[in-house]
Order: structure tokens, then C-alpha cells, then sequence
């Protein structure tokens, strides 16, 4: 919910995008929305932090995940980072103390609007050693959120960047198809992707 932060991580929506498509998504029918935020991100503090969970908090949203950013390898941050151009310096990342003392003030906000926490992940490299935490209203449980960290929901992937993911029961693995990340390459090949997600289907059912 920072614009500038928005800017600097190359986000290509604005703050009162984001906002005009909740807003129509509440309009549109009575469903569950999930919302995330991320924790750590270059250039922000404590007071960005809480700016912005007060915001998404007064949309109302029925669930909030709190994420804190992690610098995953191939990802354009990491890169410059490890260049011999950049220092982690230049890109003005919270500390880690920072990224807890978010972390543990956005707890203790959710909790007082009645936002339960109800599953967890850890990931690599990320800011803080914390947990990302998932919290709802009661009975707004995400059951998708809990079958994906557990890699037992069906993922069915339509368009440029899209990942296919089913699980097999039998051989106790995801099976997977990916789909071209840059439109041109997608569109070029659009049958090979459409036919790589149907076998993949097909192994499974």
C-alpha cells in the first residue's frame, strides 16, 4: 500500500488500483478475499509496515497473509545483489531485528480486529528468520492457502508464466508442465503448452 515502494520494486499497479479492484471484486458476489503483504521490502520501516496493514485492514478483508521478503535465487534482486556491481547496501533493506519488529506488531494488530492465525510456511532466505503467517476472521479459513503448502491441490495453469501442478497419490510426487514466461514465446507455442498440461493430467487421471 506504498507507492513507492510499489515503484522501486517495478510493480506496474498503482495503490488505487489495487484498491478499484477490491472494491469491485466485494461488489461483484459474497466471496472470501484473501489479501497478502510483505515484510522487509527495500526501503521500507516500521511505520510503512503498519501504514499499510491499517490500510488493507480497512478494506475488510476476510484473510491476511503476512509474508517477509525472501531474496529467492534467479530473482532480479537477488542477481544485482550478488553482481560485482551492487552492495546489499544500495538496496536499503531492513534489518532483520526491523523485519520482526513488523512482523510482531502486525500480530498483535490482526489479533485485536479478531484475525486469527491458522498456517504457517517457512522459507529460504528470508528477512527476519520468521514464519509467514496466515490470519482470517473465524470461519474464513482459506483451504486452498493449507492444500497448497501441503502440495495436494490441483493447480491448473492457463496463460504466459502459469505452472500446471497435480498431485499423484501413487508415485507421492506433484507432477508439473510450465508454461513460456514471455508472451511472444507463449503464444508461439501455445499448443505445446495446452498439450504438456493435458499429459500431465493424464498421468494423474
Amino acid at each position: 500500500m506504498q507507492q513507492k515502494t510499489l515503484d522501486r520494486i517495478g510493480r506496474r499497479h498503482s495503490v488505487e488500483q489495487f484498491i478499484t479492484a477490491f472494491e469491485k471484486l466485494r461488489q461483484a458476489a459474497d466471496w472470501k478475499i484473501n489479501t497478502d503483504l510483505i515484510l522487509g521490502l527495500p526501503g521500507e520501516n516500521f511505520d510503512d509496515a503498519q501504514d499499510s496493514l491499517q490500510k488493507v485492514l480497512a478494506l475488510n478483508p476476510d484473510d491476511i497473509t503476512l509474508h517477509a521478503l525472501a531474496l529467492k535465487r534467479g530473482s532480479k534482486l537477488q542477481m544485482q545483489i550478488s553482481d560485482e556491481v551492487h552492495r546489499i547496501s544500495d538496496f536499503n533493506l531492513p534489518s532483520d531485528e526491523e523485519v520482526r519488529k513488523m512482523s510482531d506488531a502486525a500480530e498483535k494488530l490482526l489479533r485485536d480486529k479478531n484475525y486469527l492465525p491458522y498456517y504457517l510456511y517457512r522459507q529460504g532466505y528470508i528477512s527476519g528468520q520468521i514464519e509467514n503467517i496466515a490470519y482470517c476472521k473465524r470461519g474464513a479459513e482459506c483451504i486452498y492457502n493449507v492444500q497448497i503448502m501441503n502440495e495436494r491441490q490441483i493447480i491448473i495453469g492457463i496463460g504466459p508464466a502459469a505452472s500446471t501442478k497435480v498431485p499423484d497419490k501413487k508415485e507421492l510426487r506433484l507432477q508439473t508442465s510450465f508454461n513460456a514466461k514471455d508472451l511472444t514465446t507463449y503464444l508461439r507455442d501455445i499448443d505445446k503448452y495446452i498439450d504438456n498440461r493435458s499429459k500431465v493430467l493424464a498421468q494423474v487421471y
